[in-house]
C-alpha cells in the first residue's frame, strides 16, 4: 500500500483497519478462503539507557505513547455468559475514559476474538499475558510441549490484531520467587523450570510466529537485569498502598519506568448491592456482605483509610458512596503523579477495569457495567491534557501534562475561592504547553496563595484556557475533607427532556464535593458524575434512564448526594 492510513491508539489518531481477503485456488477451483481485518502501524518497546536507568515505553508509528488504562479480568465467572454486546459496552467505557491500554491479566483467560476485534476498532492497546500467574510450573518435556502448543495456538490466533502490543510470559511469578519466600523454601529446580518456560519456550514461539511484536518474561520484571521490583528498569506492581495501609501520598514517592499494577478497593453502588442482598443484610459486616468481600482485611482497610480523610458515614448507603470517592481520590493521586513524571514513567495501569461478579473490589466498573466514581475520575485524570497540582514543602506547583503531538498556546487561570464561590485571589499566566511532555509551569508559596485566609475555608481552582475555553481543570484542597469548614449545600436541579433522556442543570449555593446522581431502583447512564459543584458554575448532565421514564418519574427517583 503506497500511502497507508495508519492505525493509532485511542486519542492519537484514527483506528484505520483494512480488510484482507485471501483465496486459495487450484486449477481455478476454490479450495479455501479467509477474510482478516488488519491495522498497519509500527511498534517498538523502547528500552534505552538513560539517567534514571533504562526506559520502558511503547512507541507507535514513531511516537512515544504514555499508556493510560487498567488491568482486565474476565467479565464473568462463567465466560460463556459474556456476550459481544457486554464486551462492547465495557470496552467503549474504556475508550470513553480516555484510556488507550488494557493489560489482559495472566490469572484469567485468553479473551474471545470479539474482545480483540473491539480493541482494534476502539484503539485500545493490549498488553497480553500468557495464562500463567502466581505459581511455579513444571519443566518436564510433556508440560513444555503442552505450553508450546498452547502458545502456538494463541499467537497464531491473535497475531494479526494491531491492538496487541506485547506478549508477556506471566503474572508475578518472577517477583514471587524472589520475594514471597519461595526461593528459600522450594527446590532450586523450580527456578530452572521457570527459565525453560518463560525464557525458553514462550519467547521461542513468539520469535518464530510473531517476530515484530515484543515479548516480556513476567509482570513485574526486570528481564533478569535487576530485581524484578526495580524502579530503574522494566515494569512495577506497587501495593504498599492497600495491602500495607501506606498513605496515598506514598504513590508520589514511587518513580517506576512503567506502573502495570496498583489499586484500591471500593464497594459498588446500592443498586448493585441490592442484587445480592436483602434489606436486613445492609451492614458492611453482615454475612452476605462479608461473602462478597474477598480480601481478608478489605473492610478494615477501607474503613481505616476512610477515617483518615472523612467523617464516619451516617448510614450503609453513605458508606458505599464514600468508599467510592475514597478509592477515586486515592487512585487520582497515583495516576496524576505517574503522568507528571513522564518520561521517567510511561505507563499507568491500575488494578482493575471490570468485575467478574457483583462484589466489593478494586474495579472502576462493576459487574453490571455501572461506572463507579473511579471510572468518572479516570476520564479526568487520563484526559489528553491534564492540569495537576502538587504541594511540596509549603509550595504549590502547577504542572501541565500533554499527550498531544502539537504545542498549544494558552493561559493558566489560578484562583483561590471560598466555599461560597467568591474569588479571594486570581492569577493569569500565559503558557506554551509542550507536546508529549509534562512540565512545571508555575509555583507559588502556599502562604502567598492563601493571603491570610483560613485553609479550611478556601480551595485552589486551576484551569488551562486555550482560545478562552477551558481545556483542563483541577482543584486542590488544603486540608482533608473532614477538616474543611463546609456547610450543607442547597443543590437545585432543573430537568429538561432531550432525545433519549433528560438534561439536568445543577447549581448550588455552597461548594458541593463529589456530587453523585442516581435514579432510585433504576439503571441509568450519566454523562458525568462524582463531580464538584461550585457556586456560580452550574453543571449540565445528560441522564438516560433504562428504560426511558416520564419526567415526573425521573423527578421522583432522582437522588443527589454529596460529601
Amino acid at each position: 500500500i503506497a500511502r497507508p492510513a495508519l492505525w493509532w491508539p485511542n486519542g492519537m489518531g484514527p483506528q484505520t483497519l483494512y480488510t484482507l481477503r485471501t483465496r486459495l485456488l487450484a486449477d481455478r477451483r476454490l479450495l479455501d478462503q479467509q477474510t482478516t481485518r488488519i491495522g498497519l502501524r509500527t511498534l517498538e518497546l523502547r528500552r534505552k539507557p538513560d539517567r534514571w536507568g533504562k526506559s520502558f515505553e511503547f512507541v507507535i508509528n514513531g511516537v512515544p505513547v504514555f499508556a493510560k488504562g487498567g488491568n482486565w479480568i474476565p467479565a464473568d465467572s462463567f465466560p460463556t455468559r459474556i456476550t459481544r454486546a457486554r464486551r462492547q459496552q465495557l470496552l467503549e467505557s474504556v475508550r470513553d475514559a480516555n484510556m488507550n491500554m488494557v493489560r489482559v491479566w495472566g490469572g484469567g483467560i485468553y479473551e474471545s476474538s470479539d474482545f480483540y476485534e473491539l480493541c482494534d476498532e476502539l484503539g485500545i492497546m493490549v498488553w497480553q499475558d500468557f495464562m500463567f500467574a502466581c505459581s511455579m510450573y513444571p519443566g518436564d518435556q510433556h508440560f513444555l510441549d503442552n505450553v508450546r502448543a498452547e502458545a502456538t495456538d494463541q499467537v497464531k490466533r491473535l497475531r494479526n490484531h494491531p491492538s496487541i502490543v506485547l506478549w508477556c510470559g506471566n503474572n508475578e511469578v518472577e517477583t514471587a520467587w524472589q520475594h514471597w519466600g519461595w526461593k528459600e523454601s522450594l527446590p532450586a529446580k523450580l527456578w530452572d523450570d521457570y527459565l525453560k518456560i518463560f525464557h525458553g519456550v514462550l519467547p521461542e514461539v513468539c520469535a518464530k510466529l510473531d517476530p515484530s511484536r515484543p515479548y516480556w518474561p513476567s509482570s513485574p520484571s526486570s528481564n533478569l537485569e535487576d530485581d524484578p521490583d526495580s524502579q530503574r528498569t522494566g515494569d512495577v506492581h506497587y501495593w504498599a498502598v492497600w495491602h500495607a495501609a501506606a498513605p496515598f501520598s506514598e504513590y508520589e514517592k514511587q518513580f517506576p519506568r512503567f506502573m502495570s499494577e496498583y489499586g484500591f478497593q471500593s464497594f459498588p453502588e446500592i443498586e448493585t448491592v441490592r442484587a445480592y442482598t436483602l434489606p436486613e443484610d445492609h451492614d458492611i459486616e453482615s454475612p452476605v456482605m462479608l461473602a462478597h468481600q474477598r480480601h481478608p482485611r478489605g473492610n478494615q482497610l477501607i474503613r481505616e483509610y476512610m477515617l483518615r480523610e472523612y467523617l464516619p458515614p451516617k448510614d450503609f448507603e453513605s458508606f458505599l458512596y464514600v468508599s467510592q470517592v475514597l478509592q477515586a481520590e486515592g487512585i487520582k493521586i497515583g495516576a496524576e503523579h505517574l503522568r507528571r513524571i513522564r518520561p521517567r514513567n510511561m505507563g499507568s495501569l491500575y488494578w482493575q477495569i471490570d468485575d467478574c461478579w457483583p462484589v466489593a473490589s478494586w474495579s472502576g466498573i462493576d459487574y453490571f457495567g455501572r461506572w463507579k466514581a473511579l471510572h468518572y475520575y479516570a476520564r479526568r485524570f487520563y484526559a489528553p491534557v491534564l492540569v495537576s497540582l502538587r504541594e511540596e514543602a509549603d509550595r504549590v506547583k502547577l504542572y501541565v501534562v500533554s499527550d498531544a503531538t502539537a504545542p498549544m498556546a494558552g493561559e493558566l487561570l489560578v484562583r483561590v475561592l471560598d466555599f461560597a464561590g467568591n474569588v479571594q485571589q486570581e492569577k493569569r499566566l500565559p503558557v506554551n504547553v509542550a507536546p508529549l511532555a509534562s512540565n512545571l509551569y508555575a509555583a507559588f508559596a502556599k502562604s502567598e496563595l492563601l493571603g491570610g485566609q483560613d485553609e479550611t475555608r478556601v480551595f485552589l481552582d486551576c484551569r488551562l484556557l486555550v482560545g478562552g475555553k477551558t481545556v483542563a481543570e483541577n482543584r486542590k484542597f488544603f486540608r482533608p475533607f473532614k477538616e474543611l469548614a463546609l456547610s450543607r449545600p442547597n443543590i437545585s436541579v432543573d430537568l429538561q427532556p432531550v432525545p433519549g433522556g433528560y438534561k439536568l442543570a445543577l447549581a448550588t449555593d455552597r461548594l458541593a464535593r463529589a456530587v453523585c446522581l442516581s435514579l432510585d431502583g433504576m439503571n441509568a447512564s450519566f454523562s458525568d458524575n462524582y463531580f464538584d459543584l461550585v457556586p456560580g458554575q452550574p453543571v449540565e448532565v445528560l441522564v438516560r434512564p433504562q428504560p426511558l421514564l416520564d419526567i415526573g418519574e425521573v423527578r421522583r427517583r432522582l437522588r443527589v448526594r454529596s460529601l
